[in-house]
């Protein structure tokens, strides 16, 4: 089943599994000499954050385990989409992935790759 909530977008690359991931993460607490009252709010990671899936155990970094959907199909994907213009509205810009591409300029000849 798809994340929706702290780790929506998240899937492992290797087994596909939608979690749990083990997450090196930052927070701050209120530490005592003898201790703290460790509070879980404010938990906080980046894209090289260190993530490990606790199905197979499979481990890199956050980005590794974060997916993007297509606009074209919809399709949620590991690998980076890439952003095309339609060249006749400059407001236009649509995220596709490898597949769509072709597609996408069949059916928009106009459009044009930003990257």
């Amino acid at each position: 089943m798809t994340n929706t909530n702290c780790l929506k977008g998240f899937q492992c690359p290797k087994c596909k599994s939608f979690g749990p991931f083990r997450i090196e993460v930052t927070t701050t607490i209120l530490m005592y000499d003898d201790g703290s009252d460790y509070d879980h709010d404010g938990l906080e990671w980046e894209e090289d954050s260190y993530c490990e899936c606790n199905e197979c155990d499979f481990h890199g970094m956050v980005k590794d385990f974060q997916t993007s959907q297509c606009s074209w199909c919809r399709k949620e994907t590991h690998e980076k989409l890439t952003t095309i213009k339609n060249a006749t509205d400059d407001l236009s810009y649509i995220d596709v992935c490898k597949d769509c591409i072709g597609v996408v300029f069949k059916d928009i000849p106009e459009a044009k790759i930003i990257d």
